[in-house]
């Protein structure tokens, strides 16, 4: 594959609608470094065409299933549920796909071993994108100007990206790591950009991708801020018995509805299942995230996974939890009747394992954010 210049660097017109700026300056203003308001020279400066492309339309229609077939769901769902870097783009959902990686990328974060917070980050953005067809190249430019949108929301930024032209099916993979300021003394010691995939889960497990090596970056000695390579956490609930009484919670990121389009659940249905949830409250991300790290950094958290591909229940299953999730709790705050879109929605969050009588305190630190959580099982 070769990178893909013509993609970053041409005017778009989508729709009929000429866009005011090239991806490449979308993504230049997210990336580690820029400073806004600085003209800079930029190597991608040279706009070398236009591309005209239309948006993909589809029904929206509700997904078609039964509550009777929930745990087959579950299987289904589990077994399409690959790592987030090797899913399919969403061509229909530009928006909601691309947000959801970042989102996910970032919580997978959460586990790992070390002092940091989610503006210690950034992210290593990669599109591998087939441009020949209606449609593709409207949901590139889509997709690109929302990463920047949701980056810079977040407070995170960029340490680069890539756009690399595939003939097969497109692909967007985001990859985190701890941001890295090198001093002069250790220019040559610096990690290259090889991603490797560090594969400390069970095979067959969700994948984090990480910078390596990590154990060679710099850190922040008045913060202390770092970041290790292994989990602080297992991705596996205990064993009845083997602590003392402990509860699961759900902590959705965003406080958007649920809904099934873009979904694992829709995609194995052979469906679309219609609007897809919104993600448009990275501020309560933000207080999420802060608050779960701080408890997985403090050893509350005895077991954790991401909520994203699959949702809920791919999560739950995943985790090796055998039992049925208690909705009522979500079911009154959402105002929702519907248990297939709570426990499929990709409505990106954290299932955690905690001891019963960390509950208190628990409570206490999601009241002073003004954050949800939600108990949906108790494990004697």
């Amino acid at each position: 594959m070769e990178e893909n210049k013509s993609a970053l660097e041409s005017r778009y017109i989508i729709d009929g609608v000429r866009q005011e700026v090239t991806p490449a300056q979308l993504l230049e203003e997210c990336i580690e470094g820029h400073i806004e308001g600085l003209e800079q020279e930029s190597p991608r400066a040279a706009v070398l065409e236009e591309i005209v492309d239309e948006s993909l339309d589809f029904p929206i229609s509700n997904i078609s299933c039964s509550e009777d077939r929930i745990p087959e769901y579950a299987d289904s769902c589990t077994c399409a549920a690959k790592a987030a870097q090797d899913r399919d783009f969403s061509l229909l959902y530009p928006e909601f796909h691309t947000k959801s990686r970042i989102a996910s990328a970032l919580i997978d974060c959460l586990w790992l071993e070390g002092r940091f917070e989610l503006k210690d980050l950034v992210l290593w953005a990669d599109w591998e994108w087939n441009c020949e067809e209606t449609g593709n190249m409207a949901a590139f430019y889509t997709s690109v100007e929302s990463a920047s949108d949701y980056i810079f929301d977040l407070g995170v930024k960029l340490q680069g990206y890539s756009v690399n032209e595939s003939a097969a099916k497109c692909r967007l993979s985001f990859f985190p790591a701890l941001a890295y300021e090198p001093c002069e003394d250790d220019l040559e010691d610096l990690p290259d950009k090889d991603w490797e995939e560090d594969d400390f889960t069970e095979a067959g497990d969700d994948k984090v991708w990480t910078a390596a090596p990590l154990s060679e970056r710099i850190f922040d000695d008045e913060r202390n801020v770092w970041m290790g390579d292994k989990r602080a956490c297992p991705d596996k609930c205990i064993s009845k018995g083997e602590d003392c009484a402990t509860a699961l919670i759900y902590i959705p990121f965003d406080s958007c509805p649920f809904k099934l389009g873009a979904s694992l659940l829709a995609q194995t249905l052979g469906q679309n299942g219609g609007v897809a949830p919104a993600l448009e409250d990275p501020d309560y991300f933000m207080d999420c995230f802060e608050l779960v790290r701080e408890l997985v950094e403090d050893g509350i958290v005895l077991a954790g996974r991401t909520v994203c591909d699959g949702g809920l229940a791919t999560a739950a299953k995943k985790m090796g939890f055998e039992g049925q999730l208690n909705l009522k709790g979500l079911a009154n705050a959402y105002s929702e009747t519907d248990k297939i879109k709570i426990l499929f929605s990709e409505v990106p969050g954290v299932l955690i394992q905690v001891r019963e009588d960390d509950l208190g305190y628990i409570d206490t630190q999601m009241l002073l954010q003004d954050a949800a959580y939600y108990i949906v099982s108790h494990i004697e």
